[in-house]
């Protein structure tokens, strides 16, 4: 149910916003904001704030409606605004499925277990800048790595584990590859059959997928941190390579960004050298 009229959202068709110097702020709103309507056009600005702020009351702001056009016309003439989260995602089904979490900018989690390492992933997937902590303290728990785990991608259709298309099914891979070698030290054979090639439209969370070539290239560079390591515990230098691994996976997509912070010891030599451009050893 719309709180605007479509009246009052149609009389600021004509109207043209401060956009600035060139008309530079129009350019930045196409490209990053205006989401592309079911008929195959994209929103026009007016068409935008009406969705957003349509959103804001959908998830249990209570806009009067007084308040609500008065909000309208200070964002259509640039005097306030949305986070930019919001004026991409709110009054679309995203927001829905995931309960309001994609519109966060930021999350953090201490790498303590499996699960961390699938916030992480999951969280940058949905768009949000995640911190981590490999502090000694943090990672310590994590058990020694197993021997004899070989995990092989295969393109066929009776792999051991089939990856669906979807955040859910990268991440669940993802699982199954830190159980095997932190606690069974079972192989197996994995499939991406069914995840979108390169370039195909993301309908819900906008842009275009990136492949299944990223998720198979992360995940034997996973492998090939942890065969470093078989029979001892991941170092924070470890924890921190698989962690910006996860990251390079994630912004494959064209229009998905992957912002990470590690904190680290501040005596932890191997962290302090992680980032020593000089070295020439830093991934490019």
């Amino acid at each position: 149910m719309s709180i605007l009229d479509k009246s009052f959202v149609e009389s600021y068709a004509d109207k043209t916003p401060p956009w600035g110097f060139g008309g530079l702020g129009e350019i930045v709103f196409l490209r990053t904001y205006s989401r592309k309507k079911d008929d195959g056009s994209t929103e026009t600005w007016p068409e935008t704030l009406e969705r957003v702020i349509n959103g804001a009351v959908e998830i249990g702001v209570p806009y009067t409606k007084k308040q609500a056009e008065a909000l309208f016309d200070h964002m259509f003439n640039l005097r306030c605004s949305f986070s930019g989260r919001a004026l991409w995602q709110l009054g679309t089904p995203l927001v829905r499925k995931f309960s309001g979490a994609s519109l966060n900018n930021c999350y953090f989690v201490n790498i303590e277990k499996i699960a961390d390492f699938e916030f992480l992933f999951e969280h940058l997937m949905l768009g949000g800048g995640v911190g981590f902590s490999v502090e000694r303290s943090k990672i310590h728990e994590l058990p020694k790595i197993k021997s004899g785990v070989n995990i092989v991608h295969e393109r066929t259709n009776d792999a051991d584990i089939i990856v669906p298309d979807s955040r859910e099914g990268w991440g669940r891979l993802l699982h199954a590859v830190l159980k095997s070698y932190f606690y069974t030290g079972k192989s197996f054979t994995y499939s991406t059959v069914l995840v979108r090639q390169y370039g195909a439209p993301l309908n819900t969370f906008g842009g275009t997928a990136s492949g299944p070539t990223a998720l198979i290239d992360g995940v034997a560079d996973i492998c090939k941190v942890m065969d470093a390591r078989i029979g001892k515990k991941l170092r924070s230098i470890d924890v921190l390579d698989i962690c910006n691994i996860i990251g390079r996976i994630v912004v494959s997509g064209s229009s998905r960004r992957s912002a990470q912070i590690a904190i680290g010891d501040p005596d932890d030599v191997l962290f302090i050298r992680a980032k020593n451009w000089a070295s020439g050893t830093v991934p490019a």
